[in-house]
């Protein structure tokens, strides 16, 4: 699963039976699946997955799965009972418990008795983007206008039960548990909407707008990264990193955008908002409250205090959790983590399937070696587990075993305990995939391939003037069809590169280094983020197109030496 849950869960919508969840944990309800997003209000939750439907659930931790005629591809959930749904040929459905205020967009206020109702007087408006709000709902064209549209209440006006257009040349929406929402025009302007008793729109005064109103930043050249909103305060993140301010979070009333100091040396990376507090997730996984909120509960005696007494609750996540890359506040008082997703999970589960390239089995069921060393971290051969397992697992505690090897299916609490003392590990089932191999990348001992690059020119003899990397070629097997029929027909441990450029020793380890790590080291001047500001997983993006690139020099590699 790409998510970790964590926080209040009395109606087990973090999907656990677990009340009161006090560390980053994985669902139970879908433990094996990378899905596309993870969402809750204060009646159900929905995963939606990768073929385009959703489960939605309730506190009976029991599924039902909703599919349309064409692919779900986007899920945005309001608080107070609903949900916003888009597909891929740009059609918009809502589901809800509630609709006493009109947010299900249905012409009524009625609920829609759970079942996916299409709001059909947006099917001509070529939507690209639904946002889910307080008791409200919007939905953006991606025609030429960018028209944004509204349904439900904002706290001052008569309910609005089917959308109406509230503006245009719109770009980006940032919505929240509110009534008032901000969005970015097409030339980044920024603008307000919605109540405003408490100044959180950030004008400079107390008006409620139904009308959008243009919202100054303290700086003129920043630009808006992200936006939090909760009842009744705003939160800002620009493009410079600087976090500011506007109106009731926990102090009095700011009318207008003010900086919050403490955030000048961390770099915030994600932020999201619950009803009455902000949550903050730093590049060092330190994760910072402000607000109020029993969330407080899970941030034991770790507060701070800024200049102008704003006071922050502090925990860090660990190394163990380095590859979460976003948060999402639920609407009650629970914590999504999601986890980037790397092209080694996903792998790994193919690579289980294939059942390629096994070098062993237990119970006749195939495995590789090497992999299950890996995850229990153990220093026995392989052989005397395989006799521990087969003598104390029945088959099918087997099955469950090694699927938890390569894609960590969740285990029973009794299976657990049960490996934990015969292997003598200590919360096998906190232990991750990317975290085993993280700490086998600085383990060369084990490493079974080794590449030998030149440093500059390319006429020096290679075993004089070469650099040695070493991999397992394990690894390589799992993260690539290149690289598994490459690096498999070779007879040899070792490949020599004797023609290329004098970067390749650079570009290998870094390479080398994403296969163990799923991250790569890039400097200040190469960071995405300030060009690819709209995008909140730019940094992935930019991991991407460096990988793709790498790839293409092995490609060349193999080519032009027939390897």
């Amino acid at each position: 699963m790409n998510y970790l849950v964590f926080g209040e869960n009395s109606r087990c919508l973090l999907g656990n039976k677990q009340n009161d969840i006090k560390k980053p944990i994985r669902p139970e309800l879908f433990h094996d699946e990378v899905c596309l997003d993870f969402q809750t209000n204060n009646s159900f939750a929905t995963i939606l997955h990768q073929n385009g439907t959703v489960d939605i659930w309730r506190n009976d931790l029991i599924p039902t799965n909703y599919k349309t005629k064409s692919p779900i591809v986007q899920i945005s959930s309001g608080h107070y009972g609903h949900l916003v749904l888009l597909t891929k040929d740009q059609r918009v459905y809502t589901y809800g418990d509630h609709n006493e205020h009109g947010q299900l967009g249905n012409g009524s206020l009625d609920p829609n008795t759970k079942e996916l109702y299409e709001i059909v007087s947006l099917r001509d408006k070529n939507i690209k983007k639904v946002y889910g709000c307080q008791i409200s709902a919007f939905a953006l064209s991606g025609d030429k206008k960018n028209t944004l549209y509204w349904w439900g209440h904002h706290y001052t006006i008569e309910n609005e039960t089917t959308p109406k257009p509230i503006d245009s040349n719109v770009k980006t929406v940032y919505n929240g548990c509110s009534w008032h929402i901000f969005f970015k025009k097409n030339d980044d302007s920024f603008y307000g909407w919605g109540y405003n008793h408490y100044g959180q729109l950030g004008c400079g005064n107390k008006v409620t707008r139904n009308i959008s109103v243009k919202v100054d930043l303290p700086v003129k050249s920043s630009t808006v990264v992200d936006v939090a909103c909760t009842n009744h305060g705003s939160v800002i993140r620009t493009n410079e990193n600087n976090i500011y301010i506007a109106g009731s979070i926990q102090s009095k009333n700011k009318l207008k955008f003010e900086k919050i100091d403490f955030f000048e040396d961390k770099e915030v990376i994600s932020m999201s908002s619950g009803r009455k507090h902000v949550l903050f997730l730093t590049r060092d996984l330190d994760l910072l409250l402000i607000g109020h909120s029993p969330i407080n509960n899970y941030f034991p005696s770790h507060t701070l205090c800024d200049s102008k007494n704003n006071i922050f609750a502090l925990i860090n996540l660990g190394e163990e959790n380095q590859n979460i890359g976003s948060i999402y506040m639920d609407y009650n008082y629970g914590v999504l983590l999601k986890v980037k997703t790397s092209p080694l999970l996903q792998d790994l589960k193919r690579f289980y399937e294939e059942k390629q390239f096994c070098d062993s089995d237990i119970f006749g069921i195939p495995i590789h070696s090497l992999l299950l060393k890996i995850r229990l971290n153990n220093q026995m051969e392989f052989e005397e587990i395989k006799k521990a397992i087969e003598k104390n697992f029945t088959k099918e505690d087997t099955i469950n075993f090694i699927q938890w090897v390569y894609y960590e299916d969740a285990l029973s609490i009794s299976l657990v305990e049960k490996i934990e003392s015969m292997f003598n590990i200590k919360n096998l089932a906190e232990k991750s995939i990317m975290h085993d191999f993280q700490n086998l990348y600085n383990d060369d001992d084990s490493k079974n391939f080794t590449i030998l690059v030149p440093y500059e020119d390319p006429d020096e003899n290679v075993e004089d003037e070469c650099e040695e990397i070493p991999v397992h070629k394990l690894l390589l097997q799992i993260q690539s069809g290149l690289f598994r029929d490459f690096f498999l027909n070779l007879k040899k441990n070792t490949v020599s590169v004797k023609d290329y450029s004098g970067k390749t020793v650079e570009s290998l380890e870094i390479f080398v280094k994403f296969l163990y790590t799923g991250t790569i080291d890039i400097t200040a001047d190469d960071d995405p983020r300030l060009v690819y500001d709209e995008l909140s997983d730019a940094m992935e993006y930019y991991q991407l197109s460096i990988y793709c690139s790498l790839t293409q020099e092995l490609i060349k590699m193999k080519n032009n030496y027939n390897l």
